[in-house]
């Protein structure tokens, strides 16, 4: 105490602590009263402690130690509301979301009871600050530089992405190397790659490119043909088959007969009818083909044999 013998004397006061006062009064008799006086001991944590995060990425805080608590943001000195980055700002778990690296404090308070018989209630007891950092990285320019782009069934593209140091892309099925910059896609169907790439901050940023599959690959059917043996244009058939599946393929002469018929792709008239080679001019023809996704073609004309 600054005096102990004063009136109104000023005191340090270190740690919670009882007082009493002595004094005389007028008819000689000594009067003493007390009084307690509570210095809240806070055992306050917060975390993380000056963390780092990327970009949209959210970050669990927590704060400890206190019985109400109070989130802000803080620059240059200046407190202000933290409602537009945080998910609560009076709880002991908000999610932060900052769009910049951000200071954070918390403001605790304790419920001091006072022990009084008359009115047994709870007022609010000194307050303490605690600050955090939240440390934004931005996310790496990830970009995929091929365009949503058609193939033909069958056939494989390339793709490329750049703007991190690590790339994944999906789905793997049909990529001959899913963590490459710049792996062989085969897709057999329409599919859309997504590519994230990651930077040395462990930071993941995503592009897409959808790849549409083709599965109406036109086919060549040759108007005419020369079953001569000379091994060029001897047969009749679909020239540039590849994924389709032949359901029919018909040859009539002129009299409506059939004088030709198979059903695999890769096979084909020769010009003859029961070993015997038939007159030049022309033959009908009726093919059906099937496509992967199930599509049926049908094509009618005539064929020009030829010798």
């Amino acid at each position: 105490m600054s005096d102990s013998n004063a009136q109104n004397p000023t005191a340090y006061i270190p740690r919670s602590i009882d007082y009493a006062v002595f004094s005389v009064g007028r008819n000689g008799c000594r009067l003493r009263d007390s009084l307690h006086v509570t210095v809240p001991v806070h055992t306050l944590g917060l975390g993380p402690q000056d963390t780092f995060a990327c970009l949209n990425q959210p970050v669990y805080m927590h704060a400890s130690g206190g019985d109400a608590y109070q989130w802000f943001e803080v620059q240059g000195g200046n407190f202000s509301s933290a409602a537009g980055s945080l998910s609560c700002t009076d709880c002991t778990d908000p999610v932060a979301l900052p769009r910049n690296t951000t200071t954070y404090a918390v403001i605790y308070s304790n419920n001091i009871h006072q022990s009084n018989p008359a009115n047994d209630n709870y007022e609010t007891g000194c307050p303490d600050t605690l600050f955090t950092i939240v440390n934004i990285h931005p996310l790496p320019p990830v970009h995929s530089s091929n365009r949503d782009t058609t193939i033909a069934y069958g056939k494989s593209l390339q793709l490329f992405a750049t703007g991190a140091s690590n790339f994944t892309w999906t789905p793997v099925g049909s990529l001959n190397d899913p963590n490459s910059p710049a792996p062989i896609a085969s897709p057999r169907e329409t599919t859309n790659y997504i590519v994230s790439g990651m930077d040395s901050n462990g930071c993941v940023a995503r592009d897409t490119v959808m790849v549409v599959v083709d599965y109406r690959d036109n086919l060549l059917i040759p108007s005419g043909f020369t079953p001569n043996g000379d091994g060029r244009n001897d047969v009749f058939k679909v020239i540039n088959a590849s994924f389709q599946r032949l359901m029919e393929f018909r040859v009539f002469n002129r009299w409506g007969q059939e004088i030709f018929t198979t059903t695999d792709i890769s096979n084909g008239w020769d010009g003859k009818w029961k070993g015997i080679d038939q007159p030049l001019g022309n033959y009908q023809y009726l093919i059906r083909v099937a496509y992967p996704d199930g599509n049926v073609e049908t094509y009618k004309g005539d064929i020009n044999l030829i010798r």
